[in-house]
């Protein structure tokens, strides 16, 4: 078959010592998540720190709040694959990778905010994702509404606020409050990593790839048997191998702890809870 010609190595499956591996790494994994998940539940920002100043200076809108939703979001995430493999025993084809997907992104959001040197930057970038939440909103509002879409007004009550905001830091002045597409926010968080084989935007490329359903993506990332040849190609059964959302799953803890070590540095400190004490 042409088909099969095209793709020589199209068979491709998981070993059991790959598998045996994969799970001992997901294990691993799921442990050093929970005891992060138990320290960020008990940060806040330390009066006085850098990251307090500037909430100051982001009062629609601390900058803080936008990274620990960031954070939360990314370990809710990661936290329901751990639900979903070991206790639920279900190894999805391919919901799991829209799950590792969206822990990339929210750490790689958090640190593209956080990351800057400057607070003048800081402090703009936190207002651009405030006034793309709010355009945002006002967009699926006019869409419920079966409105045409208008642009977000400067004279909207929130956007004018931002704009009020942004103009009390002279450096800021007039800047322009649409933020990077989310592409070019996940490059520029590289500059806060260290060097690595596979960037953070590639490895959210690959897990989006997936998501959608792309088959090139789909064919490089998946298993796969042939189950049979028909005049049009081959009819193939796509699975998961462990050792694959293992290695993707770690991806995501890296980032997400990256992100939580700079919280630290800008000024998040850990303060027990009630229950954490006790």
């Amino acid at each position: 078959m042409e088909y099969l010609d095209q793709y020589p190595d199209l068979p491709r499956v998981e070993t059991d010592d790959e598998e045996a591996q994969g799970r001992a790494w997901l294990a691993q994994s799921f442990e050093r998540i929970e005891r992060l998940h138990s320290a960020f539940v008990g940060m806040s920002v330390k009066q006085g720190s850098s990251l307090s100043g500037d909430d100051l200076a982001t009062p629609r809108e601390p900058l803080s709040h936008q990274i620990y939703t960031a954070v939360g979001v990314a370990f809710d995430n990661l936290r329901t694959i751990e639900v979903l493999i070991a206790e639920a025993k279900v190894l999805p084809v391919f919901a799991h990778f829209g799950l590792i997907r969206n822990a990339l992104e929210a750490p790689g959001v958090g640190l593209w905010l956080l990351g800057p040197a400057s607070r003048d930057t800081r402090v703009l970038r936190s207002l651009q994702v405030a006034y793309e939440d709010r355009a945002d909103q006002w967009s699926l509002e006019l869409e419920i509404a079966g409105k045409p879409f208008v642009r977000l007004s400067s004279s909207d009550a929130i956007a004018s606020r931002l704009f009020e905001i942004r103009d009390m830091r002279p450096a800021n002045v007039g800047k322009s409050l649409s933020p990077p597409t989310i592409t070019k926010r996940l490059a520029a968080a590289q500059a806060f990593l260290p060097p690595q084989e596979t960037s953070l935007l590639a490895s959210w490329k690959i897990m989006s790839g997936v998501s959608h359903g792309r088959r090139g993506a789909l064919y490089n990332l998946l298993d796969r048997t042939v189950t049979g040849v028909n005049p049009l190609g081959a009819e193939i059964r796509m699975t998961s191998g462990v050792r694959t959302i293992a290695s993707m799953y770690m991806v995501g803890e890296k980032y997400l702890l990256a992100l939580m070590n700079l919280m630290i540095q800008r000024g998040f400190h850990y303060v027990p809870t009630d229950d954490q004490e006790s």
